[in-house]
């Protein structure tokens, strides 16, 4: 989890570092903290450890030494004594001179490496996000005196319960900003983030309304849907304007305790689950729906029945043999003989994930402040209230950009690695008005005057 924080952010390295040692101290062995967690990202590796785009595995060197080491061992073949003739450097140079005329052209040695990173793998479906964004239509209002229920659907959850701010930091909406040529920063929840926040607000209903009757509660949902992802991900769709309102509250006092120092009573795992950052992986609404989240129940043990019929067919042997003279009177209590084992013993099933399980177990809330009783319960998340939506980390993907340098930075995963990301090419048309090549048969300055209008509207109505 740590080699996922973001560049550039060693604070929070070095507090998840202290963190570590303070909880697993006794695990670690000595050569191991110095060498590795001694606070410098360097050591550990990681994404903290490089700026943005930076590739610093060696393993394309590895391979491609492997395949020197090949046209070298070719090149020596004919010889009578190889060893002797490996020795001249200029077989060496001939080896790479050979991988090179296989691998690059002579012309343009560098034409196969990429100057910018390719937006292949993504820009595909940040394209029909925004082109959803621009052909939403909320659905029509209902008076109150109609007898006809209002249909909700509302806009995608990251981009209604987003956050915009100027360069100074003011909060503003996003039709204020977007499109001015001037320095912005937008903070978009995960979808951790905001499933785990609507299921607080949903818990905190049900609780508020637990004394009502049971006629009353119709609109409350059930706690086992609230660890349904399908229930879930449908109560953000069709979620009334009072609780959007509440949710957003919810997402922005979260945001507001999005420090990088650690609060008093959170455990270094869920530190990193909000600091850290990482992608869900694919697929994972479906894989989500799939999985069974339901303890394993546990098994009878058979093994105190089985020895209690053993202690008796040995005392009964003891007291037969005491009758014919073969043994002393010796005391067969079960205290005093050792347990033997039964035959039949069959193990338990151990369940590994979901609750219950062993990485559940883990996760496991632990208060590792020394002797200090004070916790702030209001500004962090426990294990059990957050969704981890396909192992993702992080709570916000914030993007912000420079109009000194005219340089975009976020925060997530893809940009750590390859300098580019999802977010950036969204700031780049709502912002800079740059489209991508290839798309002149679509109206892109009109789709981008439909989205900024629909985040005008939709989110100005949650504040």
């Amino acid at each position: 989890m740590m080699s996922n924080i973001p560049c550039g952010d060693v604070e929070t390295f070095k507090v998840a570092t202290k963190g570590v040692l303070k909880k697993y101290e006794k695990h670690i062995k000595p050569y191991v903290m110095s060498a590795y967690l001694n606070g410098n990202p360097s050591c550990l590796g990681g994404y903290c450890s490089k700026t943005p785009g930076d590739m610093t595995s060696t393993q394309g060197c590895e391979a491609r030494g492997g395949e020197i080491k090949k046209a070298h061992k070719e090149i020596m073949e004919p010889y009578d004594d190889p060893n002797m003739e490996s020795r001249n450097p200029l077989h060496l140079i001939g080896a790479v001179a050979r991988d090179a005329a296989f691998h690059s052209k002579a012309s343009n040695p560098c034409g196969k490496f990429a100057v910018q990173p390719s937006r292949e793998d993504i820009i595909d479906d940040v394209m029909n996000d925004l082109r959803y964004l621009g052909e939403y239509t909320p659905p029509k209002e209902v008076s109150a005196s109609s007898r006809r229920v209002q249909k909700v659907c509302n806009l995608s959850g990251d981009w209604l319960y987003s956050f915009w701010e100027t360069g100074d930091g003011e909060e503003v909406s996003p039709d204020e900003i977007l499109g001015k040529q001037v320095s912005i920063k937008s903070s978009l929840p995960s979808t951790s983030c905001l499933l785990s926040s609507l299921k607080k607000v949903k818990m905190e209903k049900i609780e508020d309304m637990a004394g009502l009757p049971t006629e009353a509660q119709t609109s409350v949902p059930k706690k086992e849907q609230l660890n349904d992802i399908k229930a879930l991900t449908r109560m953000l769709t069709i979620l009334p304007l009072d609780e959007r309102k509440e949710v957003k509250a919810h997402l922005a006092q979260k945001r507001l305790y999005n420090t990088v120092e650690r609060h008093k009573g959170e455990d270094v795992v869920m530190y990193l689950y909000r600091r850290a950052q990482r992608d869900p992986v694919k697929n994972a609404y479906d894989e989500m729906c799939n999985s069974k989240y339901i303890p394993t129940k546990t098994k009878k043990k058979k093994g105190k029945a089985a020895m209690e019929r053993i202690e008796e067919v040995v005392d009964a042997q003891l007291e037969h043999d005491k009758d014919a003279g073969e043994v002393e009177e010796v005391a067969t209590t079960p205290a005093s003989r050792p347990p033997s084992r039964s035959p039949s013993y069959k193990s338990e099933e151990i369940q590994i994930d979901g609750p219950g399980g062993v990485l559940d177990a883990a996760t496991a809330d632990v208060n590792d402040d020394d002797g200090d009783d004070s916790v702030d319960e209001d500004k962090f998340e426990r294990r059990g209230d957050r969704v981890i939506f396909g192992n993702e980390l992080g709570d916000w993907r914030e993007t912000s950009y420079d109009s000194v340098t005219r340089r975009i930075h976020c925060n997530c995963k893809r940009f750590s690695y390859f300098g580019d990301c999802k977010h950036c090419v969204c700031v780049e048309i709502l912002h800079l008005e740059q489209y991508p090549s290839g798309m002149a048969n679509e109206q892109w300055q009109q789709i981008r005057t439909k989205i900024i209008h629909n985040l005008k509207i939709q989110c100005g109505k949650l504040k």
